[in-house]
């Protein structure tokens, strides 16, 4: 039963549709099948598609296959069905009698109300129930969804009632329940057909119903036409009105059906471009509908071949209320088809023109925008014009084809970022400067590509033509410096017309570091290369020294002297060093910073003028300018000193400074000398120069250092004048006149008052000895012998001796302090006969630590066996012994006796 009812009320418009897959008690599909054949025939025999005969045959000898498989009332029903339509009223009722008796139990309302229908036409009801309709509507509304209780009820109740507007709001009812069976439809047509004032709204319902009509081939035109008028009162779309209205005017063409198509299509998405056709009639066809001409531009395939129409064209003279893209196709188109249609074209120019403008300085593009820059901005007459064009010139057309790919990433490797641009319907308009750009494609699953994708790129603009353009007004953003340097910077030719351009993307932030260093590089080549042009002080006057220096210092510094920026050089020098950097043009920075402070003293001007004298350059400003303000150290002067006196300046200050300098450090040099003597003869400070010429002095006392004549004659002229002035000079001079062989009266005079001077102070030294004796003779030094050392002065000095005398025994170590007779000389007199050694050491005690000298030996000279005197005459007869010559030492003995008894004669000793 459940069968029978659901297969019944579930015929889809769509008849080849099977609902029934699971149906649980459809013991087979063979049934299945035949159930549906059966009702498929039967509502081709009530649409007149199948003659009554051959309906009647298909349809016993499907139930006789359905009763060899399964019987159950549906097949008896079927069987009674179609007796009555036999008019077999007997076989009916034999059929039926099973269920007048009760053999057979029904218990569904619809198959109660089917045996009363069948019943009544068998004649086996009583009289008083054979009005069944208000039992039949009793069953109805026990199961208000089911159609063919109210099919059954409408044929028992008259056509009347079924073909009024109760009649169809039961039947739309049961539709609103759930039953959706074709027979339900086709009832609702016939209403519909034959009282077109009863459809009054587009139910969906009445939807359905026309559509069905319509597929059956019902529908006439006045039905489908009122349907349409009634459209303007649907809200919102509704798929199946719109197919039913598109069919429509397929089959019929009518204006009205168009129009209501278009008004309700509004009603859903009205860009989607799959609508584009109706709004296309509906111009052609003039019909008025609000933002029609809108929504047909919107729809529009982007295609400039084919030309607006004229009422379109019209229309949009006077408003414009569309988006910015579309607004550029319908420009573009108008601007492409000028020549066709010049009329357009002069009432829309103006409009384009500023619309353009607008765009432009969005920096809005496509190929429409493209159209519209190169119709009223390719010969551009400001500058800012050209600035804006500049932004959107560069922009290409790239199109893909693989659906996958999201987006497009442009790689110059000149920049420090990559840019990426979204594809929208496969297309994309990335900015590319240049040939060697690399393109990157990024799928769905941020996957990349390159090589494998395929792509068609295409120019939008005249980019050489504008390039230029734009280079004339002074435009040099990063796409037109990059496009105007290259990738590759070496491939890149500077003259006066990019020159501007390659300077300014030096300086660009948004290049790589070492593309910023190339682009450098080449710049300073070439200025260096054109060096004698003066326009390029402008570069020079604005360059970064320090940046342009950190990539070629030695050409940076050249062109900035080129250029007298000498703060800039100087500044350059100063952070980065002088190495590499030609000495000559550092000589020339050197001058100049010295006459720009005035000579006054800079510490910076002062490295920088003592680096070129280094270096082996220099004039006498230089000179001059480190003389007075440099520091050096003692050879450093003397160098100096030599310089300035070949250039014949002024070497007062360096003199003075020299002989401070070499007390200070107590270190002399081989031009020491001169330089002293030059200095006096200048006026030199007589506490400087006096001062060092003690250290001369000390110098050439303790560390045998010779000096010349010339000092030595300074110095006796100062000893000359005072004595008592200093005793290292009067000791220093005596030492000198020592080691000559001739001594002139007056120097033999001086002399005799510095030895004089010394004696009164027991100051005596070994050199001495070799005065004449008629300077030393009050020094009586013939019998002495010297253990002289030179230490660190005022320290504690212990000499240790002992004397060793032929055949005679050892004598034992004797210690005492050793007598410091000037500063850092240490003097012990001795008394030595002939072959008579002295043996001594010492022992030196220093803050930080003591030691002990090596031995030395000290014996008789030969000299002191020659004289008179009695020390000499005692070492001769010594010597003689010693020589066995005893005649010799005879002689000697007597000339001592006689000169011992001439002394006793003479000189009376009083008691």
């Amino acid at each position: 039963k459940i069968i029978l009812k659901t297969v019944y009320e579930t015929i889809e418009l769509d008849i080849e549709a099977s609902p029934y897959e699971d149906m649980e008690l459809v013991s087979s599909r063979f049934i299945k099948e035949r159930i549906l054949k059966l009702f498929r025939e039967f509502l081709a025999l009530n649409l007149k598609k199948l003659d009554y005969r051959t309906w009647y045959d298909n349809a016993k000898l499907y139930i006789s296959e359905i009763k060899e498989e399964h019987e159950n009332t549906f097949t008896l029903f079927a069987e009674g069905y179609l007796a009555y339509c036999q008019e077999e009223k007997a076989k009916l009722a034999s059929l039926l009698w099973p269920l007048k008796t009760g053999q057979i139990k029904i218990e569904e309302p619809w198959e109660k109300s089917v045996y009363l229908y069948l019943a009544k036409e068998a004649d086996i009801l009583p009289d008083e129930k054979r009005n069944i309709a208000p039992q039949l509507y009793a069953y109805h509304q026990l199961d208000p969804a089911n159609y063919l209780i109210l099919e059954l009820y409408f044929n028992e109740g008259g056509e009347e009632e079924a073909n009024s507007q109760k009649g169809l709001s039961e039947l739309e009812r049961v539709y609103e329940l759930g039953c959706s069976s074709p027979f339900l439809f086709f009832r609702a047509w016939k209403i519909l057909d034959t009282q077109e004032s009863r459809l009054r709204r587009l139910s969906p319902f009445m939807i359905r119903v026309l559509s069905f009509a319509q597929k059956e081939g019902l529908l006439s035109e006045s039905l489908l036409l009122r349907a349409a008028f009634l459209t303007s009162n649907v809200k919102g779309f509704k798929p199946a009105l719109y197919k039913l209205l598109a069919a429509g005017y397929e089959k019929y063409g009518s204006r009205e059906i168009l129009e209501a198509v278009c008004r309700h299509i509004m009603n859903d998405r009205p860009s989607d471009p799959v609508y584009h056709k109706w709004y296309k009639m509906a111009v052609e066809q003039n019909i008025r509908l609000t933002r029609l001409y809108e929504y047909y531009l919107e729809t529009k395939p982007e295609n400039l071949d084919e030309p607006f129409p004229m009422p379109v064209k019209l229309y949009f003279s006077y408003t414009m209320s569309i988006g910015e893209r579309k607004k550029a196709f319908l420009y573009a188109s108008i601007v492409r088809d000028k020549e066709n249609d010049p009329l357009s074209y002069e009432n829309y120019k103006q409009a384009a023109r500023n619309f353009a403008h607008t765009s432009l300085k969005a920096g809005r593009i496509n190929e429409f925008y493209a159209i519209l820059y190169k119709e009223f901005f390719e010969d551009c007459q400001d500058a800012e014009t050209a600035g804006y064009l500049s932004g959107v010139l560069f922009n290409h057309k790239l199109t893909c084809s693989n659906s996958n790919i999201r987006k497009v990433i442009v790689c110059h490797m000149a920049l420090n970022d990559m840019q990426a641009y979204a594809l929208t319907d496969g297309t994309a308009y990335p900015k590319i400067y240049g040939k060697d750009v690399c393109l990157l494609f990024e799928d769905d699953k941020k996957r990349r590509f390159a090589a494998t994708v395929d792509y068609e790129l295409k120019e939008l603009m005249d980019v050489e033509k504008l390039a230029k353009t734009c280079m004339l007004f002074g435009v040099w953003d990063t796409g037109m410096q990059l496009y105007c340097c290259h990738e590759r910077i070496w491939q890149t030719d500077i003259n006066r017309h990019n020159l501007l351009n390659i300077w300014k993307a030096a300086e660009n932030i948004f290049f790589t570091r070492e593309y910023r260093d190339k682009t450098r590089k080449k710049l300073i080549n070439y200025f260096i290369k054109n060096s004698d042009d003066w326009g390029l002080l402008t570069y020079a006057e604005s360059m970064k020294e320090l940046t342009y220096g950190r990539v070629d210092k030695a050409r940076t510094f050249e062109f900035l002297m080129c250029f007298g920026q000498y703060k800039k050089a100087f500044r350059l020098v100063e952070n980065l060093g002088y190495e590499g950097i030609s000495t000559p043009v550092l000589m020339k920075l050197a001058v100049a910073k010295i006459k720009e402070v005035r000579r006054e003293k800079d510490d910076d001007v002062l490295d920088l003028a003592l680096q070129v004298y280094r270096n082996g350059c220099f004039n006498d400003d230089i000179l001059e300018y480190i003389s007075v303000h440099g520091i050096f150290d003692i050879d450093g002067c003397e160098e100096l000193w030599k310089k300035m006196t070949g250039f014949e300046m002024d070497t007062y200050y360096v003199e003075e400074r020299y002989l401070l300098l070499s007390m200070f450090v107590i270190k002399t040099t081989a031009s020491c000398e001169r330089i002293l003597e030059n200095y006096i003869k200048k006026g030199g400070k007589p506490q400087v120069w006096k001062a060092y010429l003690n250290m001369l002095s000390l110098f050439y006392l303790l560390r045998e250092r010779k000096i010349s004549g010339s000092t030595a004659r300074i110095i006796e002229r100062l000893c000359s004048s005072s004595l008592n002035e200093s005793t290292i000079r009067n000791i220093a001079l005596v030492k000198y006149r020592s080691e000559e062989t001739k001594i002139s009266e007056t120097e033999e005079e001086t002399l005799k008052k510095i030895v004089e001077f010394c004696e009164e102070r027991n100051l005596r030294f070994d050199f001495f000895k070799k005065l004449p004796q008629d300077i030393t003779k009050l020094c009586e030094l013939d019998d002495k012998v010297f253990a002289q050392e030179c230490f660190p002065s005022g320290i504690k000095v212990i000499i240790h001796y002992k004397t060793d005398r032929p055949g005679g025994a050892d004598e034992k170590w004797k210690s005492e302090p050793m007598r410091e007779s000037i500063r850092g000389l240490y003097v012990r007199e001795f008394l030595l006969f002939y072959g008579e050694e002295l043996s001594y050491y010492c022992t030196v005690n220093l803050p930080d630590r003591t030691y002990d000298t090596k031995t030395k030996i000290l014996v008789t000279e030969e000299s002191s066996t020659h004289g008179r005197t009695k020390y000499q005459l005692l070492n001769r007869m010594l010597m003689m012994k010693k020589l066995k010559a005893p005649q010799k030492a005879e002689k000697a003995m007597e000339q001592y006796l006689k000169q011992e008894a001439f002394a006793d004669s003479l000189f009376k000793i009083k008691e």
